[in-house]
């Protein structure tokens, strides 16, 4: 009987062994998770910094977008502004050319008249 004892210890050892070494391969897998929870808890946050960099970058993109329009709509509005004076102006120019232009068409019809009623 104390031989069966012994094979029982000698076996119940031997689950103990198994035991302690599975016990020592959990150690390392826990160790190597804590491990890699840091390492990704720093690249989050190196990726979070990053994103609100991009962010910060396109709010800024979005608010001089938006400056640039609105001057480029105050500036489109005086270019028209002056357009419409300018073309008014050319315009006063180009009426003022044709009624004198008129003038001297009658005016030289008046003078060729003379010339072709003088020379008869």
């Amino acid at each position: 009987m104390n031989q069966g004892f012994e094979a029982v210890d000698r076996r119940f050892e031997a689950v103990d062994r198994r035991f302690e070494a599975v016990d020592g391969r959990f150690e390392q897998v826990e160790h190597l998770i804590d491990e890699k929870t840091r390492e990704n808890g720093v690249l989050i946050e190196g990726l979070q910094r990053q994103v609100q960099a991009v962010a910060e970058g396109v709010n800024s993109a979005q608010e001089t977008a938006i400056r640039l329009h609105g001057e480029t709509q105050r500036q489109l509005a005086e270019i028209r502004a002056t357009v419409r004076v300018t073309h008014s102006q050319v315009d006063t120019r180009v009426t003022v050319l044709e009624i004198q232009m008129s003038k001297l068409d009658q005016r030289l019809s008046s003078v060729e008249a003379e010339m072709i009623h003088g020379r008869q």
